[in-house]
């Protein structure tokens, strides 16, 4: 979740490296004596990736059953959105901040994808090609929603790799 994606996406958000938001975060929680990892075998990158985990797990309720809480406690001590919020406010607005694209549900079991457009194809061509390309280019770093992939409010390079990804007929 956190290497292979959101740290290179939002390198400054949930980069797993001192400095980073995420990394910051995680190391008041540290400090504060709620997050304790103490697998040898990982290191600071591995933790940063383990507390996103745990954070953003707490946060959507899959930690906070009475069963699952003492079997987490040599780990994790806030296993709950209100511990979160109380003891870790700042990761709390990380993860629920829009803009870093953060699951805001989890999930059911129950999936049911519906048919959607061709994501890319701007001209109702049936396919995405070198006219929607030049569209995008035209919309370059300007707010524009339905060129906007990734939501973070701007066409760039992020919707232009997604754009290549959607290339050829739909």
């Amino acid at each position: 979740m956190t290497w292979g994606g959101f740290s290179r996406t939002y390198p400054n958000v949930f980069g797993e490296f001192h400095g980073s938001d995420i990394a910051d975060q995680m190391d008041a929680v540290i400090s504060g004596g709620w997050y304790h990892y103490g697998d040898p075998t990982c290191d600071y990158a591995c933790k940063v990736t383990e507390f996103h985990y745990w954070a953003l797990t707490s946060m959507l309720g899959a930690q906070h059953y009475a069963w699952r809480i003492p079997d987490i406690a040599d780990e994790w001590e806030l296993p709950t959105a209100a511990l979160m919020q109380q003891h870790a406010a700042g990761t709390v607005a990380i993860l629920s901040n829009p803009a870093n694209n953060q699951a805001t549900v989890l999930p059911d079991g129950s999936y049911d994808p519906q048919p959607m457009d061709c994501p890319g194809d701007f001209d109702g061509d049936g396919n995405v090609g070198a006219n929607d390309l030049l569209d995008m280019l035209a919309a370059w770093g300007q707010s524009n929603p339905d060129m906007d992939f990734n939501g973070d409010g701007v066409v760039n390079v992020p919707d232009l790799l997604d754009l290549l990804a959607y290339w050829g007929d739909c």
